[in-house]
């Protein structure tokens, strides 16, 4: 055997082992996604990247112009993403965790505990945020949104809003870094609503053998008690 048709077998061989590389796009989300090497969901990327042996390279964008970039086919796929957010023609994967949305409000004033305790309430979201249809398809609820969770805080407190919408994490962030926990109420283990949380990739053969095998993985890291761990989703 020559030297050239070693070389070449070696070749072959080294890029049949080498771990696929794909981007893979996301947003910053204060204590899920805090940069592209630290934050839970990232944690959660490292894992599946190992179990698929498919080397995911995180790249971070402001959410619409990752939601456009994909729809414009520029970008193989993103997470996290909902339901209600995602492309019809687009491939998603089971879900890894679940957003829960939370009410927030001032101690002493009336308690928000379903979807239609919102009714007729001045209501504080953060811009870009979902909240599920069920909120914002709701004719009979009207938002006013800002940039982030900490202005809704102090909009509350200076009550300007009668109640803030959020997450268990995001949200509950802004209001531990302000030391509002005195200020306000709100109840983690009865949320307002319950949406899944996935990854979304693109409708081709690539982006469906992608689907299923995070989708594989994901199932690992359920049974392995890892989303349990991360998300509090089993």
């Amino acid at each position: 055997m020559n030297n050239r048709l070693v070389c070449f077998l070696f070749l072959i061989f080294c890029s049949s082992t080498q771990a696929q590389q794909v981007d893979i796009y996301s947003y910053y989300i204060p204590g899920l996604i805090d940069s592209t090497e630290s934050g839970v969901m990232v944690d959660m990327l490292n894992k599946i990247k190992k179990s698929t042996q498919i080397d995911f390279k995180l790249k971070l964008l402001p959410t619409k112009r990752a939601q456009a970039n994909f729809i414009n086919k520029k970008i193989v796929g993103y997470f996290p993403e909902l339901e209600e957010n995602r492309p019809k023609s687009s491939c998603r994967t089971d879900s890894f965790m679940q957003k829960n949305i939370i009410a927030i409000t001032r101690k002493g004033d009336p308690k928000v505990t379903s979807i239609k305790d919102l009714l007729g309430k001045r209501i504080g979201g953060v811009k870009g945020f979902s909240y599920g249809n069920l909120i914002t398809k709701n004719s009979d609820i009207t938002l006013s949104f800002v940039d982030n969770d900490k202005k809704n805080i102090k909009k509350l407190l200076s009550n300007r809003i009668d109640v803030i919408i959020g997450d268990t994490h995001s949200t509950i962030n802004a209001i531990n870094e302000t030391a509002s926990n005195a200020a306000i109420y709100y109840d983690l283990a009865n949320p307002i609503n319950v949406i899944d949380v996935f990854f979304i990739f693109q409708n081709t053969d690539k982006g469906q053998n992608f689907c299923k095998k995070v989708s594989s993985s994901i199932e690992e890291l359920r049974k392995s008690g890892d989303l349990l761990h991360w998300f509090g989703y089993q």
